[in-house]
């Protein structure tokens, strides 16, 4: 009953506000509702509209639900929701009941800037350096620094305020990092710190908490400097310093060099936290990763890898639910998630880094693996070796670069080799997109970076989703042609535009005069018809295809599709190809019984034939290899031949028609030696000599019209002479046809005069025809 009067009073209170509010999964907003009409001794209210979520305030104190807590000083609404999940966007109303409302409307995003709750270590007396990476639409606000007291957060420091004694900020807006600094560490700065912005109005404020710190403050163990070893000619590249003496009771090793290869060749099951933390702290230190003289010592990569993986695997235990364990060092950062058998009733959070987001189905592999599995999620910085791009071997000329960190997913302790679904990766980009480079998700394959069972999903400004059906090291890579292939490809695309749009044109002034001039009633415009509207939406959608490639292309969805319909368009136009080859065969041969009933065949029979085939191949294609359609260009993967479900059909139309115009040519030749030698005797008038002539030209032009000329593309080769050729002699199908069986037509001449007199308001005054033979007319 109590929620039913809110939502009464929801009508008839006083002005209301509308605010929007972003949040980020897995983070915290903290809102100040407030109004002029605030008084202190009414009840308050935030509920979620369209539902009978409610929670109401009390004086002084904060009313706890789920969630969501309420606190009403007297002065404003504090109202405080944690762990956000995407659900939890919507409506919802803020206000003092019967006085005054406020609409706020929650949008919850996922970006993977914004991690879950990561660890630090201060040591006593030092200064401590905290980065934050923020969201890029945050940009332009106020950051914030907050502290967490049980249910309560405090600001230690904003972007707006000077330098304190202890505490400074400062922020890279090029980066989008927040970092503050923490001088003489203590003690009692140990705890849970917020990262989030302000945004403030008269009567509406709040504070988007996007990342949690956890700072754990400690003495700095004795360390010393090792120059001079030189026992190895590895230890003599690598001048490191000693691991913490903690470590000795676990490892024998006392230089990081060496503890790495202890490490790979030790058997542990299980290890502190502590030991680990210190162990990474060694082997992640600066001098090892980049300490190796040849920048491509592949093997040194891969230790590190493996070290680092088993180390994290010796923090593995059993779980009855789940359990997150952060851990960042100096150049990694680490999120290991454990699930148990009771983990399939519990939501379970995704895995984040800074620069990563991980969406992978561990609770099927936990059903698979006796109810439990671990996976640690792993992003390098400074990796120098494996951030090398030329490791990534393509024939072609391009210009390569890292265009994310590199993060390693691994299964830890678990006998599942097969994932129960594809895991998507969103890698944070760490420089600048070239809107003309290729994005391409590649995974390490000991030796180099490989494609193999990766691809892009989608690509936005500053992150990209890639989707692998296997787990390894991954990264970002853009590849860039060189300018010079640019600018000829440039050329070749702005020539294939302006032929294919004046090729568009006269196909769409043939289907216009076909559908509105109708020829001998025993005669039918079906084929050529049906041809010009398939020929005129492939050349359409092809045309639109190339112009927006770079958007459509990384839509692997929308691009595949395109490629379906592209498929099917141009196979349609092949089938009637053959079908008027096959109607003028006809025609050819019946020649001299031209008044018979039994010329053409049934236009309905035609339609069945003309799109029935391309459907079922189209079909079957999909069907066979559902991932053929969606090449670079969003046209037919060239893998396993698949690209022959078009060349094949066509190759055999295209010898068909070949056949039947050679046919045709030769009864054409017959026919006139006949005419001929029959009208010997009598003396051949000059309309005798232009009727031969433009029967023979119409004949040779069919040639192109019937599409004998796409032969050319099985020639090409590379060679730009034959790509030209092919590309205006296909590309104009449209204007031969225009000019045969409309402009060389005196029926249909005769047609557009009296459509321009119609036009002009001009009498056309009676005139006989010229006979036209049939010959004349095809």
């Amino acid at each position: 009953m109590k929620t039913l009067l809110i939502f009464i009073f929801f009508l008839i209170s006083g002005p209301v506000g509308c605010f929007d509010v972003i949040g980020y999964s897995g983070g915290t907003i903290r809102i100040y509702c407030k109004d002029q009409q605030y008084n202190g001794q009414t009840e308050k209210y935030f509920c979620k509209n369209e539902t009978d979520e409610c929670i109401n305030s009390e004086q002084d104190t904060w009313v706890h639900k789920n969630r969501l807590s309420l606190r009403d000083s007297g002065i404003e609404l504090t109202v405080l929701y944690r762990n956000l999940s995407l659900q939890d966007s919507g409506s919802y109303r803020c206000g003092e009941t019967g006085r005054w409302s406020h609409d706020v409307e929650l949008k919850v995003k996922r970006d993977p800037c914004c991690s879950g709750p990561s660890a630090v270590t201060g040591f006593l007396g030092e200064t401590l350096t905290i980065n934050c990476s923020s969201p890029e639409e945050f940009k332009t606000d106020i950051k914030s620094f907050h502290k967490k007291y049980g249910d309560y957060i405090t600001e230690v420091i904003s972007t707006t305020d000077p330098p304190k004694r202890t505490f400074s900020i400062s922020e890279d807006n090029i980066s989008n990092v927040v970092s503050v600094r923490i001088g003489n560490v203590k003690n009692t700065y140990a705890g849970s710190y917020l990262c989030g912005i302000k945004r403030e109005q008269t009567l509406f404020t709040y504070f988007s908490f996007f990342s949690e710190i956890q700072l754990q403050v400690t003495v700095r163990p004795p360390t010393t400097m090792n120059p001079t070893a030189a026992s190895t000619d590895e230890e003599h590249l690598i001048q490191t310093s000693t691991v913490p003496p903690e470590l000795q009771d676990y490892f024998k090793e006392t230089s990081a060099a060496a503890l790495l290869k202890e490490i790979l060749n030790k058997t542990f099951t299980e290890l502190p936290q502590n030991v680990v933390i210190d162990a990474l702290k060694s082997v992640m230190n600066d001098s090892i990763l980049r300490g190796e003289l040849n920048k491509n010592n592949v093997v040194h990569a891969n230790d590190i890898l493996m070290g680092t993986e088993r180390l994290v695997s010796a923090l593995v235990v059993p779980v009855d639910t789940y359990n997150i364990t952060p851990i960042t060092v100096p150049n990694l950062e680490i999120k290991l998630l454990m699930v148990g058998p009771n983990a399939s009733t519990v939501k379970i959070p995704q895995l984040t880094t800074s620069t990563v987001y991980l969406d992978i189905d561990l609770i099927g592999i936990a059903e698979k693996n006796q109810g439990s599995a671990a996976v640690s999620l792993m992003s390098y910085t400074n990796f120098t070796t494996l951030q090398d791009p030329a490791l990534f071997n393509t024939d072609n000329e391009t210009s390569k670069t890292m265009m994310s960190p590199v993060v390693s997913v691994t299964l830890l302790r678990t006998n599942i080799t097969q994932l129960t679904k594809p895991v998507n990766l969103t890698l944070k980009h760490t420089t600048e997109v070239d809107p003309d480079g290729e994005l391409i998700c590649v995974y390490w394959n000991d030796t180099e970076w490989s494609v193999d069972g990766c691809l892009l999903l989608q690509s936005k400004s500053n992150h990209s989703v890639c989707s692998c059906v296997h787990l390894s090291t991954f990264a970002l890579i853009m590849q860039t042609r060189p300018r010079s292939d640019d600018e000829n490809n440039t050329v070749m695309m702005v020539i294939g535009i302006l032929a294919v749009s004046v090729g568009m044109v006269f196909l769409t002034l043939c289907l216009v005069t076909f559908v509105n001039y109708h020829r001998n009633p025993r005669l039918t415009n079906t084929a050529l018809i049906n041809l010009c509207l398939t020929l005129l939406l492939a050349h359409l959608l092809f045309l639109l295809t190339q112009i927006f490639l770079r958007y459509i292309k990384p839509l692997q969805v929308l691009c595949a599709v395109l490629a379906g319909v592209l498929h099917f368009l141009f196979l349609s136009a092949f089938v009637w190809m053959f079908i008027e080859a096959v109607l003028l065969f006809l025609l050819m041969k019946n020649l001299t019984k031209l008044r018979s009933k039994k010329e053409g065949l049934n236009w309905k029979y035609l339609v069945l034939i003309g799109y029935i085939i391309p459907v079922v191949v189209v079909g079957v294609s999909a069907g066979v290899v559902p991932k053929g359609y969606g090449s670079k260009q969003c046209w037919l993967n060239v893998d396993e031949g698949f690209v022959w479900s078009f060349l094949g059909p066509v190759a055999f139309i295209l010898a068909a028609n070949t056949l039947l115009f050679l046919s045709i040519l030769i009864i054409m030749t017959s026919t006139l030696k006949k005419v001929s030698s029959e009208n010997l005797g009598i003396k051949r008038t000059e309309r005798d000599h232009q009727l031969f002539k433009s029967v023979f030209l119409k004949t040779m032009v069919q040639f192109v019209i019937l599409g004998c000329s796409w032969v050319l593309g099985f020639f090409t080769n590379g060679s730009k002479v034959l790509e030209m050729i092919f590309l205006l002699l296909n590309s104009q199908q449209g204007t031969f046809i225009f000019l045969i069986h409309c402009v060389f037509n005196q029926e249909v001449r005769l047609l557009y005069v009296k459509w321009w007199r119609g036009l002009c308001g001009t009498h056309i005054p009676k005139s006989e025809d010229d006979p036209v033979t049939a010959i004349s007319k095809f």
